[in-house]
């Protein structure tokens, strides 16, 4: 049995749910008297969010079931409740009042009697009766849609569309048993006939639950559409949500298209397709020639789709990283669905007794997050009364088998054994790599090196059964010259053999083959290499050296401005054949140099690293799974991928990346307002008034010219920007342009490149206002290898003719790299052996996302998953999975003076399949539960705790903290969480509450 400290790192058992909730520490209080009440809200979007400007009615549903009415003061039938108006994004937001929370609720939509609400086409090639894409028009004069929930709360979702009307109207009809009704075959004890009904809490959650599963979405009612023309912008959802708000968009932008085809307008086309589900007693026709089908909706939104995403690739709008997946589920849809007979119906069921339970989502979110959090605190199961391990009554759940773990634990652990055995011979197997990469140039450029090894004749370098070679490449130059080139690809073929003795005192040999990959679409292929940059074109590689520590390069040595080194596949063979590791390694490295230091050598800094690697064991049986066959192994693969910010300003201290370079500045470059770093002489300035400038130029070459005053600040050897003060069309302007002085150090006005000009008050002066004024508009001036910098202009400042002012500079921001995206992926497929059989184990897989720019702003997220089925973007699902996605925000917000504002947002999504709470089927049933929370708060000298971030340097101000966290179960907000006398408690609308993290 492994100790309990090590399966916990492995797993991190406890960190997704307290990383979470500390967020939404802050100081527990508590009073009494009156409190004031807090209005209630629901709110939505229209159609595709494309129905603007419409009446909104929030209308009770009264004891017979019917939307409540009541006379007006002109004896005018109108609904009770509350009433708005959409936006023009599409968007409502209407009051509940209070004695109307927690009962059931109808949502109307109608059309202004002006005649001023309109709807968007959203077809690429346009609507019914001239409508054109992304145009609005008016909406047919009988326009309505509808959408009801049962169990109407604060603050709840409900969309308002085609689809939530035919729940509506789903939860509203009644079915008899009518003799006069040839059509429905009545007559015979089948109640078949539809009539009008009622509304309760049961019907309306029936229908909606229904028609959810009708078109395979989570929830109709409250899962946001994104319509297909806006499906570019980003709407701040989370990858999985937006997939299916994708999706969904899709399928209602579908009904404009069936429209079109059935040559109707949209209510029209609405009521045939709400006649045939009150026809067929709720189901729908999934394949039929004729009317309303379940296949025509899906090659509608399927083409809608495709045409969208051929609009976006061929413009310059983004692609969501969604539609693929969406694309590719709609086009199965659509397959699966037109490959049916003619005539062929849906056949949904809703039991009762999931609707008795589904309505009670309080109750339910009590006992699921009550199970949930005791399954967190004994994540990996090292309780020693962990159910499985443990027989008696109280047992205690884990969120994974302990089993599984211990089986992981192991796995790992021969991992790392392997590693130390292979990792001595991968190093030498580098090593002697990069010998024979700088022995080939020297070679090449008639220096001293092995002869023995190189062909002159055809350039190649022949050693330990591998062959070099080396080609010209053009990095970022227009052309050829003379045949030189400013790179050089010191390619890599072949196997290479390498014996060693490694950590155990054992003899071992690795086979390392190099070996090429084909480039689709094309002949050609990539092979592994090295690429060396150079600032000048050559014939072929120099001679090249790198900062030994002694700051001098050798004679007759050249400095390489960058290297690019990619390793398509790399195959290595331990064990005889039995065990294999392959991999894919990519970086690239940019030079850096002080840019005030004319003799300092380049410094290298890491702008991009990717790493694939994939271990395989030893065959341990074999599957056949839908005519597929293979062997059954344990594998793991990992993913790896870093791209810094900042890596071509920084100089670091040594040569080559340590990971000791993040998040610190240069040594000696530390700004300090305390005591600033000056730099003497680092500027020239020169202020002149009244001069003729260029203000445009056409490329002929013809000048618009303007009177202008200017301040030119120059950084030698970096370049000069000029500040010109103007006039024009009796409006002062100001601007920044990057100029050129020539030989005499007259500036070259046709030369300059200029930023669009800036209206300034009429009486914005360039000493009063850009010199010396409170607003910032000189900025700083970046000096490579350094930091920004200020310049410190004299007290008393002239108007001079052409001569500079020499002055110095103060460092006010420091160059630091940090971190502008870290992705890790581990996922491993192990093998359960019983009885001298071989079976798939559950898979399990975890992605890390960490975004730190700087060392206080930071973002990281977690995705992890066990015994799932595939994924649904990042997030592992499937019918027994159990998955979380955990994210974690932290801004400094800056402030004034001594003051700094920080925010912190977290959100940990749990996925739990197989869920057997509220269902007797024996495969339960999947549920979704999200924990959010947002933190705000003030660094001060106080000892009071408030966030994560800063947590431990107890320096919050006190009375600054701001700390809540929502829960959401079944897409709905079901509670409120915050701190109360030391632990977290999760507080329902309706009373309940449960602690959590104990």
């Amino acid at each position: 049995m492994k100790q309990t400290s090590r399966r916990s790192a492995v797993f991190m058992a406890a960190v997704f749910m307290a990383v979470t909730l500390a967020g939404c520490s802050g100081n527990s209080s508590s009073s009494s008297g009156r409190q004031p009440v807090t209005p209630n809200y629901v709110n939505g979007y229209l159609g595709t969010a494309n129905i603007r400007n419409a009446t909104v009615y929030a209308v009770p549903v009264n004891v017979q079931g019917q939307p409540g009415t009541e006379l007006d003061k002109l004896n005018q039938q109108v609904y009770l409740g509350e009433v708005t108006s959409s936006d023009v994004q599409g968007y409502y937001r209407v009051r509940v009042a209070q004695q109307d929370i927690g009962k059931a609720m109808v949502l109307i939509v109608q059309g202004k009697d002006a005649g001023t609400t309109t709807a968007v086409c959203e077809l690429t090639l346009g609507c019914a009766d001239g409508w054109a894409y992304k145009q609005a028009k008016d909406v047919a004069s009988d326009f309505s849609l509808t959408a009801a929930v049962g169990n109407v709360q604060n603050n709840t979702r409900i969309n308002i569309n085609w689809l939530t009307h035919l729940a509506a109207d789903h939860a509203y009809t009644s079915y008899i048993d009518d003799d006069d009704d040839d059509d429905n075959d009545n007559g015979n004890g089948q109640a078949t006939t539809p009539t009008e009904g009622m509304f309760t809490p049961f019907t309306i959650e029936r229908g909606n639950i229904w028609l959810s599963r009708q078109f395979g979405l989570s929830d109709v009612v409250s899962v946001r559409p994104i319509a297909p023309s806006e499906m570019h912008n980003d709407p701040g959802l989370s990858a999985v949500i937006r997939q299916e708000g994708i999706l969904y968009g899709l399928l209602l932008a579908a009904g404009q298209q069936l429209a079109l085809d059935a040559d109707q307008n949209e209510v029209e086309w609405l009521r045939d397709v709400v006649a045939q589900q009150r026809q067929l007693g709720g189901q729908l026709y999934l394949n039929n020639s004729s009317g309303f089908s379940m296949a025509a909706l899906y090659q509608a939104a399927l083409g809608i789709a495709e045409q969208h995403q051929q609009r976006l690739q061929s413009s310059s709008l983004a692609v969501p990283p969604q539609l693929p997946a969406v694309i590719e589920i709609l086009r199965n849809q659509a397959n699966q669905l037109s490959a049916l007979a003619e005539g062929t119906r849906s056949d949904i069921r809703v039991d009762a007794a999931e609707i008795n339970n589904w309505v009670d989502r309080f109750k339910q979110a009590e006992e699921f997050l009550t199970d949930l959090n005791q399954r967190l605190l004994n994540f990996s199961g090292d309780d020693p009364k962990t159910c499985g391990l443990y027989t008696g009554d109280d047992c205690v759940n884990s969120f994974v088998d302990p089993a599984y773990v211990e089986k992981t634990v192991d796995y790992y652990d021969g991992l790392e054994a392997l590693y130390r055995k292979v990792g001595p011979g991968l190093d030498i197997a580098v090593e002697r790599l990069r010998d024979h990469a700088l022995d080939f140039i020297r070679c090449l450029n008639g220096a001293t090196c092995i002869s023995a090894n190189f062909n002159a004749t055809a350039k190649t370098y022949s050693v330990d059964r591998l062959t070099l070679t080396v080609k010209g490449v053009l990095v970022g130059l227009d052309g050829e010259v003379a045949g030189k080139f400013n790179a050089f690809d010191v390619e890599i073929t072949g196997t290479q053999t390498v014996s060693y003795v490694n950590g155990n005192g054992e003899r071992q040999t690795l086979y390392v083959a190099y070996q090429p990959v084909k480039n689709a679409g094309t002949n050609t292929e990539s092979k592994a290499r090295l690429r060396l940059v150079y600032n000048n074109a050559f014939t072929q590689p120099p001679l090249t050296a790198v900062d030994d520590g002694s700051g001098i390069l050798p004679s007759g040595y050249t400095e390489a401005l960058g290297f690019d080194l990619e390793w398509p596949l790399v195959e290595i063979t331990f064990n005889g054949e039995q065990e294999t590791l392959d991999f894919y390694l990519a970086a690239k490295l940019i030079g850096v140099k002080d840019a005030l230091e004319p003799t300092s050598l380049y410094h290298y800094n890491l702008t991009e690293l990717s790493l694939r690697t994939r271990v395989q064991g030893e065959p341990l049986g074999s599957f056949n799974e839908q005519g597929v066959s293979g062997d059954l192994r344990n594998q793991a693969e990992l993913t790896f991928s870093l791209k810094p910010n900042n890596a071509a300003n920084y100089y670091s201290p040594t040569p080559w990346p340590r990971s000791a370079d993040y998040f610190q500045a240069r040594e000696g470059f530390v700004a300090d307002d305390t005591t600033p770093v000056r730099e003497t002489g680092l500027f020239r300035y020169r202020l002149l008034d009244n001069q003729s400038i260029v203000l445009s130029a056409t490329e002929a070459g013809v000048e618009t010219r303007v009177t202008a005053n200017y301040l030119e600040i120059e950084t030698p050897g970096l370049g000069i920007n000029r500040f010109e003060l103007f006039t024009t069309d009796d409006q002062k302007m100001l601007r920044k342009c990057s100029i050129e002085r020539d030989e005499d150090g007259r500036s070259r006005e046709l030369k300059k490149i200029c930023t669009s000009p800036n209206s300034v008050v009429d009486d914005f002066d360039l000493i009063k206002d850009l010199i010396n004024g409170e607003e910032d508009y000189l900025g700083l001036f970046a000096i490579p290898g350094r930091g920004a910098y200020k310049p410190d202009f004299p007290a008393s400042i002239d108007w001079s003719d052409d001569d500079d002012v020499v002055i110095d500079g103060i460092l006010r921001a420091s160059f630091v790299q940090g971190l502008d995206q870290l992705n890790l992926r581990v996922a491993h497929e192990l093998v359960d052996m019983v009885n001298n059989v071989a079976t798939r184990a559950p898979r399990a897989i975890v992605n890390v996302r960490v975004n730190r720019p700087t060392v206080d702003n930071w973002e990281v997220a977690i995705a992890a998953g066990y015994d799932y089925d595939y994924l649904v973007d990042v997030l592992p699902t499937g019918t027994r999975a159990q998955s979380l996605y955990l994210s974690y925000l932290v801004r400094d917000l800056g402030g004034q003076g001594d003051k700094r504002f920080f925010t912190e947002l977290g959100s940990l999504i749990v996925f739990r399949g197989g869920v057997k709470l509220f269902t007797n089927d024996e495969k339960g049933e999947s549920i979704g539960v999200t924990l959010a929370s947002r933190v705000d708060y003030e660094l001060g000298d106080e000892s009071t705790p408030c966030g994560y971030a800063n947590r431990d340097q107890l320096v919050a101000v006190a009375g600054s903290c701001d700390a809540v966290g929502y829960i959401t179960f079944r897409n709905a907000l079901v509670a409120v969480i915050r701190e109360e006398r030391g632990v977290y408690v999760a507080r329902f609308s309706d009373g309940r509450f449960i602690v959590l993290g104990v």
